[in-house]
């Protein structure tokens, strides 16, 4: 701060001392300083836009290789090598292009630079042949004007360089400033410490994603402590719905409530910790499968309990057969494990948390008969007094259920039981007919 002071102070002094030898001088610095600040601001924007396009082809290049190694046997198994490989040089190249455009303004800037220091010095110099031709001025007199000209010209070109810099410093942290502008989860204030038990209403929620609105004022009830199915097309919302229950996202508009208290009045660390979700395919966290199965579980577990969790989830039997039973690694992301397996001690995972919720999101879709069959007998045994919430396909499923909600072709929403629901809507009895993909 105080540089900066003596900065403007020492601009100040000097076309006050180049007034006391002719007050025209000042009017030609003066001339002169709007072309350096319009050069500094075009050069910064230019650096702005150059460094913002290296961050997005670095974050692009990213992106595909982290992509590419989680879908390698994918690759192999469709040929599809030399494709990835053009998509990489692809890539590869726009970060090349992009960087490349960076190094051109670089060289550019030297020769712009010249050509601003002549632009300030010429004048200077024939201004002063003028002066003394005219004998406004003198040799010695021209030459003191000539170095405080210079002072001050040059304390502008510093704050042009400056100027550059933080413009190339804003657009290498273009992205990272754009996440941290978002609201950090779980430092918003709440309203309510204690989570009550109920019913979960959906009341006239409205959700997208950008402009694609995936639900449109939907309302439905899932009841407290009961087994609800949520069923329908593909695309027609209903895993946003699950998502927006584990407030993943908060509603566009409307609001989801637990006995009437809306579900963002709740501590979001307290909220989860009230939800397990088991999914069609979750990947698991390098490590054992003790590991695994206590991952997130915020309480001591004995061995005796974590036996008995993984035995009601179908689980301890095949762990067992494992090499090192339960310290047995898994490998990236479970590869080691059938998804059978990974869904079973994902399944036990959710027994020690205890949750007050269950999310199942079609659970078994990825998994052959036998493994169904497995899986079945651990969750019907996790959703045992708890609301539990089942995106389903599988007809048994739907009809083992207290409540069925049903997200219709045309957006609305039905809700019922098995009978009501037969009796009442057409395009459920023509899903449960299998005439309709679920």
């Amino acid at each position: 701060m105080l540089g900066e002071l003596l900065r403007f102070y020492t601009v100040y002094i000097t076309l006050k001392k180049i007034s006391e030898y002719d007050s025209s001088l000042v009017y030609l610095l003066l001339a002169l300083i709007p072309v350096i600040i319009i050069l500094g601001i075009v050069l910064g924007r230019i650096t702005l836009k150059i460094q913002i396009k290296i961050r997005d082809e670095i974050s692009n290049l990213t992106r595909f290789l982290s992509e590419l190694i989680t879908t390698v046997p994918i690759i192999k198994s469709f040929n599809k090598e030399d494709y990835e490989s053009q998509r990489g040089n692809h890539a590869i190249d726009n970060l090349y292009k992009a960087e490349r455009s960076n190094l051109y303004l670089g060289l550019l800037k030297r020769p712009i630079n010249t050509i601003v220091q002549l632009g300030k010095t010429i004048p200077l110099i024939l201004i002063g042949i003028r002066s003394i031709n005219n004998g406004i001025l003198d040799a010695a007199t021209w030459y003191a004007f000539y170095m405080f000209a210079n002072t001050l010209l040059n304390n502008l070109s510093n704050y042009e360089a400056v100027w550059e810099n933080i413009k190339a410093t804003q657009g290498a942290v273009f992205r990272i400033s754009k996440v941290l502008e978002e609201p950090e989860e779980g430092f918003q204030p709440y309203k309510n410490e204690v989570i009550e038990k109920g019913d979960i209403v959906f009341d006239n929620v409205t959700f997208g994603y950008e402009e694609n609105k995936i639900l449109r004022n939907v309302t439905f009830t899932i009841p407290f402590n009961k087994t609800t199915a949520i069923v329908g097309p593909s695309g027609r919302g209903k895993t946003t719905a699950l998502k927006l229950i584990e407030r993943f996202y908060p509603p566009c508009e409307g609001k989801i409530t637990l006995s009437g208290i809306d579900i963002q009045d709740f501590k979001i660390n307290d909220w989860r910790n009230k939800i397990a979700y088991v999914s069609q395919d979750i990947p698991m966290m390098s490590g054992t499968i003790k590991e695994n199965i206590l991952y997130g579980v915020k309480r001591e577990v004995s061995d005796m309990e974590l036996k008995q969790a993984a035995e009601a989830a179908n689980a301890h039997d095949f762990i067992m057969k494992q090499p090192e039973g339960y310290d047995t690694q898994v490998g990236q992301f479970g590869s080691k494990l059938s998804g059978g397996q990974r869904q079973r001690i994902t399944i036990a995972r959710a027994l020690l948390s205890k949750p007050s919720i269950l999310i199942l999101d079609e659970p078994t879709s990825n998994l052959d008969a036998v493994a169904t069959s497995e899986v079945m007998k651990g969750l019907n045994n996790l959703m045992m007094n708890r609301t539990a919430i089942v995106v389903a396909h599988d007809e048994h499923a739907i009809l083992d259920a207290d409540h069925i909600i049903v997200f219709n072709q045309d957006g609305s929403i039905s809700e019922g039981t098995h009978e009501e629901l037969l009796f009442e809507n057409s395009f459920y009895r023509r899903m449960m007919g299998g005439e309709i993909s679920a």
